[in-house]
């Protein structure tokens, strides 16, 4: 038990796969627990899995769950990019990262600059205007919503087709409403994707050059640390940690940006080198 007056938080992760359509007791007894922490007025951060079950025309039990709140979670779909891999062959990318989180939140202002990556990521929409949108999803045209998906790292055959993402998703809300006690505040969290907290999704390390490493995606560490304290009402703990601070990092690059210095390394270098060369020669002819 938890003694009276210290600020709690309570994160929920379900389960990532289920073996058959039936829930587990284990399943079974979390969503009882869940719903009862909800009721009660807890603070609670809720990460949502795909799920297959509504492909059969059977509902999500944690979807269900969310729907008296006002959100309605597509767990049934995940959004997937088409990509060029390595060897050239198309390649379907089953994770989205965010950099830019522009939402008037203590979360969204640790978590600007901040790569933060959701695998399986999920639509989530909310029926009614109290709740907060903490991250979006840009759409694209390699980008589409796939409920043909199976439960597996490798997607086997699924295809892009024609299918479009022309619209933006938003896949992290947040909800502050007043508790069962009078003088209470009650904070709610709801990701659509739950790998984003496992540890070989936030802890993976790349070279930072001179012998050190740095994390691939602080935003994770950021997201993680900055949910808890707000969750436990202990605003000021909420900002940017030295993890990610430990090596500077670029900020306010948009998409265009980088697709242009992408461009110049690939055309402008190149072309550079050849007119110098040309140069070069033409001098010494003449």
């Amino acid at each position: 038990n938890i003694p009276a007056g210290v600020p709690a938080a309570w994160v929920i992760l379900p389960p990532a796969q289920r073996a058959g359509f039936e829930i587990t007791d284990a399943e079974k007894k979390l969503l009882e627990e869940s719903a009862n922490l909800i009721e009660a007025g807890d603070s609670v951060l809720i990460n949502l899995y795909p799920s297959y079950l509504p492909r059969y025309g059977l509902s999500d039990p944690w979807a269900q769950m969310l729907e008296p709140l006002g959100l309605e979670a597509s767990t049934g779909t995940v959004l997937l990019e088409e990509t060029i891999g390595a060897d050239g062959a198309k390649a379907v990318q089953m994770y989205q990262h965010l950099v830019e989180f522009s939402a008037e939140h203590p979360i969204a202002a640790a978590l600007n600059g901040q790569r933060l990556v959701l695998p399986l990521p999920l639509p989530i929409r909310a029926t009614e205007d109290r709740w907060n949108a903490l991250a979006t999803i840009e759409p694209g045209m390699a980008r589409w919503l796939e409920s043909e998906w199976v439960p597996s790292s490798d997607l086997g055959p699924v295809e892009r087709g024609d299918q479009v993402l022309d619209g933006a998703i938003d896949v992290l809300w947040s909800l502050e409403r007043a508790g069962v006690d009078g003088d209470a505040v009650q904070r709610l969290l709801v990701a659509g994707s739950g790998p984003w907290l496992l540890t070989n999704v936030a802890d993976v390390v790349v070279s930072a050059g001179g012998g050190r490493m740095t994390l691939l995606n602080p935003g994770n560490h950021e997201l993680m640390q900055a949910a808890v304290a707000w969750l436990s009402g202990e605003d000021d703990l909420v900002a940017q940690g030295p993890l990610s601070q430990e090596v500077a990092r670029l900020r306010g690059v948009t998409e265009g940006a980088r697709h242009g210095a992408g461009w110049l390394l690939l055309l402008g270098l190149p072309g550079l080198t050849i007119a110098l060369g040309l140069f070069v020669y033409l001098t010494r002819r003449n």
